[in-house]
């Protein structure tokens, strides 16, 4: 269960109450006020998904190729060759060079 730390008091108590089914005694039980301080709560940045940097056409804002099939020689380490993954139809018909496809790798 996520933790609730917006919570009131008194609606924590009132929870409380409910789950243990005391409603006499709604105002009287105890709940700690004493929070562990952790410093990684109060950061204050968050995440907002995946935001990708896209031009205003909406393809990625950097330089084609924007996707490549690379081969690299495992004894040296060194790129043997790169050539763009795909082709971006719009771009295609238009005659220009292959830009590659957006890829985030695999298998």
């Amino acid at each position: 269960m996520p933790s609730f730390k917006q919570l009131s008091i008194q609606e924590k108590q009132a929870i409380i109450s409910f789950i243990t089914n005391n409603k006499n005694t709604a105002g009287n039980t105890f709940v700690p006020t004493h929070q562990p301080v952790d410093p990684y709560l109060n950061i204050p940045y968050q995440m907002t998904g995946y935001n990708k940097f896209l031009s205003k056409e909406g393809y990625p804002a950097i330089a084609p190729p924007w996707g490549t099939l690379n081969a690299i020689n495992l004894n040296t380490g060194k790129m043997v060759w790169r050539i763009p993954l795909g082709d971006e139809p719009a771009f295609a018909q238009k005659g220009r060079p292959a830009t590659g496809t957006e890829n985030y790798g695999g298998r």
